[in-house]
């Protein structure tokens, strides 16, 4: 997908300031609770394409709505 724009999600401020520091042009933003209708609307408003998680957790609400959605993972 070279024509699409990435989105770097993080879980902390640490991890935010790493993304921010280390990849200043790929956006950023803080991974929602994992609750359906929170999950639902993350997803609606950023419009994935494609989700890739690099997660030692389990996200089951994330999980299970990128694949309601049609979401690539």
């Amino acid at each position: 997908y070279p024509s699409s724009s990435l989105l770097i999600t993080v879980t902390s401020l640490t991890g935010k300031a790493l993304v921010e520091k280390r990849f200043p042009e790929i956006r950023s933003a803080y991974l929602p609770l994992d609750l359906r209708f929170v999950v639902r609307r993350f997803l609606r408003k950023v419009s994935p394409r494609v989700v890739v998680i690099f997660e030692t957790e389990l996200w089951p609400q994330l999980c299970f709505e990128i694949r309601n959605q049609g979401i690539e993972a």
